[in-house]
């Protein structure tokens, strides 16, 4: 009598452990569950963050030879200026230098000006 209400406690407390292996069996495979959902959002945004930040780069890489291209251009016109100068000053430089045959030869053409 006392091994049969021996074995049934046994059978108890076994049939009591098996549901409570079975119960986080359960919440083993839920947790799995979600560690596996976690990885893939990581790795998604792992991914995103090197397609942005390979985009990123070559948008610098872009700005950096359009800057150089509008440097170029820049400079280049710089010196267009520098030259446009240099042929002014040359176009000038008979008026500029103001000599007493200059300023004769001015007053006898604005004489025969008046005369006509």
């Amino acid at each position: 009598r006392q091994d049969n209400k021996l074995t049934k406690e046994v059978e108890a407390v076994t049939l009591a452990c098996n549901a409570k292996v079975a119960e986080m069996q359960v919440e083993g495979a839920f947790l799995e569950s979600k560690i596996e959902q976690h990885q893939k959002t990581i790795a998604g945004l792992k991914r995103e963050i090197m397609e942005v930040s390979d985009a990123e780069s070559r948008r610098r890489s872009q700005f950096l030879v359009d800057r150089s291209k509008l440097e170029d251009h820049s400079d280049s016109l710089e010196e267009q200026i520098k030259e446009l100068k240099k042929e002014l000053e040359a176009l000038r430089a008979p008026y500029n230098n103001h000599s007493p045959q200059m300023e004769s030869a001015a007053a006898i053409a604005s004489e025969l000006a008046l005369k006509m």
